[in-house]
This record gives C-alpha cells, structure tokens and sequence, in this order.
C-alpha cells in the first residue's frame, strides 16, 4: 500500500528546474514528466535491486517519498530514446527533508547559510557504463547545481561490502585527508556494527593501496573538492558503508573549477 500510494503522488511531479543540454549522441536534461520519472524509477530498480542485491521487490521500482519532491536528471539515448542513466537532486530551495537525515545527523551542514543541492541515486545502464556517461551526468549535476544557486552539494557515497576486509585502512586513508572540519561534521543516527572494524594502521603502502580501493563515484567527489562528514553509516539493505560527502564551491580545485565553470 505504501509503494502504492507513492505512485499515486508521482501523477502530480512537477519539474522544479528545466536543465537541457545536447552532447552528439545523448540529450541530458531534467524530467519533465511524471512518466519520464516512472522509467528512471524502473532503472533504479534494475541497477539497485535486481542487480546489486538479492532482494527484488515485486513492483519492480525503487521509489521512497524523497522522489515527488526531487528533479530527477535523465540522460537519454537519442537514437533509442531511453533513459540510460539518472541522478536525483534535492535542492533546499523545494525541501527541508533530505534522504541523507535517513543516515546522518546533518545539523551542522543545514547550519551553513547558502543553498544546499543533495545528489543521489546516481545510476548508469550497464551497457553505457564508461566515462562518456560520467561525464555527462556531471555536466548535468553541475549545470543543475548553478541553475538553483547552490554554495553546497552533498549526499552519502557508497564503499560496497566486498571491500569490507578493507575497511580500516579506505576509512583511515579517508579521514587523513577528506575530512570536514570539526563544526561541519555528521553523525550517524545508529552506531556501526561491531563487525565493522574502521581502526588500521597506514603505512607508505596500505595508503596508496586505499587510495585505489576508493569508489570511482566518490574518488570523483573527493578530486573536486568534497570532504567526508566523518565517521560512516552501515546501510545493511545495500550491504555498504555510507560515506556523508560535502562539496563547497569555496574549495572546488582549479582543474575542475575550469572544467565544469564552478568556483
């Protein structure tokens, strides 16, 4: 009944911020529609659910409250015309709830004056997974950022459970050098698992080791300038340790300052 209702209020989405961008074989823009945003959540599901876990859900979506209130940025196949890859935006400007309270304990970061843009549920089709599509996307997120005047991007990135053994030394390496300061830090809302050791040692070798273990997606965030929030959330339905990363565009670095106009 719960995924039902939701449904329900998909009918009435409304484009918050129209983002349109051509690049040769692919269009990049925001949904305009409530049908446009039904197929993202159809990808989501076949990305999140059906491939990353093993546990489908009988409507075959992925949907929470977060998506009526969202712009959903769509990028599009012009030769097929399907969606074959998504980010989901919040922006403070429409919304006082974001999915990362879900996680963190953002006080201090919703603190900060200046509008704040939220990125999630970033996914890319597995038959277009390659740097083209990155880039795309980010040339979307980063024209959406400036359209609603946002000083800060966040949202919670992903250290998936394979890399568990490797825990300590990707989270030592982390906060040894993308760390927030002290007042813009989060918090988890529930504690760690015990099983989840986040204490090593680093040495000249377990740190360039870590360094190459980082996810691409938040190895992207943290070479634009994004610092981590502290201390991970243990997201058991994904099986992955949830990383609060924050984006100001005071600290964007020169090269992607240049290349996305930022900064």
């Amino acid at each position: 009944m719960v995924v039902a209702n939701l449904l329900q209020m998909i009918h009435g989405f409304t484009q918050k911020i129209e983002v349109a961008l051509e690049f040769q074989d692919f269009q990049v823009r925001t949904a305009r529609s409530a049908d446009e945003v039904s197929e993202v959540l159809k990808l989501r599901y076949d990305i999140f659910f059906a491939e990353l876990t093993d546990m489908p859900l009988g409507d075959n979506i992925d949907i929470d409250p977060f998506d009526m209130v969202a712009d959903h940025l769509l990028l599009i196949d012009k030769h097929t015309q399907k969606i074959v890859g998504t980010y989901r935006f919040l922006c403070s400007s429409f919304t006082e709830r974001f999915y990362s309270q879900t996680e963190f304990d953002l006080s201090n970061v919703l603190a900060l004056d200046g509008i704040k843009l939220e990125l999630g549920r970033a996914c890319i089709h597995p038959n277009y997974r390659n740097s083209v599509a990155i880039e795309l996307l980010w040339k979307g997120m980063t024209t959406y950022f400036a359209a609603c005047g946002a000083r800060y991007m966040f949202g919670c990135s992903s250290v998936e459970g394979h890399l568990e053994p490797h825990y300590g030394i990707i989270h030592q390496y982390l906060t040894k050098h993308h760390l927030v300061v002290p007042e813009r830090m989060v918090f988890p809302q529930q504690d760690t698992p015990l099983w989840v050791s986040l204490d090593a040692k680093l040495d000249e070798a377990s740190e360039r080791r870590a360094g190459r273990m980082v996810p691409t997606l938040l190895k992207g965030y943290l070479r634009a300038g994004s610092r981590i929030g502290g201390t991970p959330f243990w997201d058991p339905v994904f099986n992955t340790l949830d990383y609060f990363t924050l984006f100001d565009e005071a600290e964007i670095t020169e090269r992607y300052g240049r290349k996305y106009g930022l900064g």
